[in-house]
């Protein structure tokens, strides 16, 4: 009953679990918790009594300590013991109890007062029993009458228990294995066959079963059934690999429009062609039976994964040429990283050299809105204009780092040969210009070679194979204009464009960065002579 103090306030000396509590709705939650958790609880008052009847307890608690006095009064005071320990610190307490089982205690705390505590325990493998023989109830029981009336138990290892109960809480695995685990736990902890089969609602021939099974072969043989049992496979794998043939195919190949295959598609082309092929059984097959006989088989007829296919035939020996330059130019720096002035006769200048075309100049049909307090990223309006493209021919000079562009409306020899000419007026007179470069067809045009022809020694070329553009370093700088400026830019004309190009140019040239190449020069002999074109004349077809 709940009383006050003289100023109006409750009095929590005398204040009980039950005045706070619905002692209904706890035993309804104890009853439930046990039952989940395979355990057995009960709540206590301060003292020790009882406030709820137990929840499941097991029948060596319920039958032999339970029928006594004696008994009763040991487990209060233990059931008092632990829950003034789980109150001392407001956290739950484990300990043993007078008969040798391991309690849970968790205190009921209102205001810092301890009303009563909530009890849990599971049983044991093995109970470690030291029976006082003056609890044994005076009535007809003995020592040996209780313990035989006790189910009989299997015995499971500590690492056979945790890994049932990890099968009973996986999420992942078939409801039959999990109601196995449980059937081991249930029987190890001394349940009858008949609660089990209750518990888990199968029939007692199930629950015999599985019994049966860890008696022959361990937890394995009880969870899992051994291959080959059950009925044959519906599917059998000649119409599985008949599928697969038709996966392997593109649906070109068959008179359809698509270039590859969805599961819908597939599945409809197999249950159309399967009886005339004479697989009757796969003109119903349905889609997520396909989706699996394809993902076992490691085919995805709806992916396209690409490739380089290697069409020079002397790749291996340009992708070698240029791994020389490169070599042969690092020879050029000191171990600082300083490069080391040429001798008046060696003069060589290198640089790697390659296009950009098609850098697109799109404005925008309204303006930005910029970062502020509610919105950290810059918003702007999916629709655009588009205003045309600029081709870029850059180069960069891979002993000093510097860019060197050419922004022009076309890309054509003409352009080249613009390029070579600024090349050209750059260097001094005499020196010789070495260009790493591909092989693109305006860098060997007639016009390209009458260019060249009216400044015989100036230039010589180093061409990168067929699909070997990775080996030219003025990738790299493209790759990273493109991260730093090119994405997401927007301007209100092509000049504007053209005129940030040209801004970002003189930025990176004011801190240029020379360019290293390192991947496989190990085997590379720099004694060996540079293999160069001069793009003669008469070399032209």
């Amino acid at each position: 009953m709940v009383e006050y103090t003289g100023s109006g306030e409750i009095d929590l000396s005398v204040l009980e679990a039950a005045d706070v509590i619905d002692v209904n709705t706890l035993k309804k939650f104890l009853d439930n918790f046990a039952l989940g958790m395979n355990c057995a609880a009960v709540s206590v008052d301060r003292e020790g009594n009882e406030i709820t009847a137990p929840s499941y307890y097991r029948s060596y608690c319920q039958d032999f300590i339970h029928k006594s006095p004696t008994g009763d009064s040991r487990c209060a005071e233990c059931h008092n013991r632990m829950g003034e320990e789980a109150a001392k610190t407001g956290k739950p307490f484990v300990g043993p109890c007078h008969a040798g089982l391991t309690d849970f205690a968790a205190p009921i705390i209102v205001n810092g007062q301890h009303l009563g505590t909530v009890l849990v325990y599971r049983p044991l493998n093995k109970w470690t029993i030291y029976p006082n023989y003056d609890i044994i109830p005076s009535r007809t029981y003995s020592w040996r009458f209780i313990m035989g009336r006790t189910a009989s138990s299997i015995e499971l290892s500590i690492e056979d228990r945790k890994y049932l109960e990890s099968q009973m809480r996986a999420r992942t695995i078939q409801a039959q294995t999990a109601e196995r685990a449980r059937i081991l736990i249930l029987k190890a902890d001394g349940k009858p066959i008949d609660d089990i089969a209750a518990l888990i609602g199968m029939n007692r021939k199930s629950v015999m079963l599985c019994l049966k099974k860890y008696k022959e072969g361990g937890v394995e043989n009880a969870l899992f059934d051994a291959p080959g049992r059950g009925r044959n496979a519906e599917i059998t794998d000649d119409e599985k690999t008949w599928i697969i043939n038709i996966a392997c195919k593109k649906p070109t190949d068959f008179g359809y429009a698509a270039e590859t295959w969805t599961y819908a598609k597939l599945t409809a082309h197999v249950n159309l062609t399967a009886e005339a092929s004479g697989y009757t059984r796969l003109s119903t097959v349905n889609k997520s039976t396909v989706h699996k006989i394809l993902d076992d088989a490691e085919i995805k007829p709806f992916r396209i994964n690409y490739y380089c296919e290697q069409r020079d035939p002397d790749f291996d020996r340009k992708m070698h040429n240029v791994l020389l330059v490169y070599k042969q130019l690092s020879m050029q720096f000191d171990k600082n990283g300083q490069l080391v002035p040429f001798e008046d006769d060696e003069a060589v200048h290198v640089l790697s050299y390659d296009e950009k075309p098609g850098v697109q100049a799109i404005s925008t049909t309204s303006d930005d809105l910029l970062p502020n307090g509610s919105n950290g990223a810059i918003q702007r309006d999916y629709e655009y204009k588009r205003l045309g493209t600029v081709s870029l021919l850059t180069a960069i000079d891979l002993q000093t780092g510097e860019a060197i562009p050419l922004v022009s409306e076309t890309h054509n020899s003409k352009d080249y040969i613009k390029f070579l000419r600024i090349l050209d007026d750059k260097y001094p007179a005499g020196d010789k210009i070495r260009i790493v470069l591909d092989n693109l067809k305006v860098h060997t045009s007639v016009e390209t070679r009458r260019f060249l022809a009216t400044l015989p020694g100036r230039f010589e070329f180093v061409f990168t194979p067929k699909h070997g553009s990775w080996l030219n370093l003025v990738e790299g700088f493209f790759s990273k204009m493109t991260r730093q400026m090119l994405r997401g830019i927007r301007v209100k004309t092509k000049e504007e464009l053209i005129s940030r190009i040209h801004r970002y140019f003189d930025e990176v040239n004011e801190h240029p960065v020379v360019y290293h190449w390192k991947y496989k020069l190990d085997d590379v002999d720099i004694t060996e002579e540079i293999g160069t074109d001069t793009l003669l004349l008469e070399q032209s077809s």
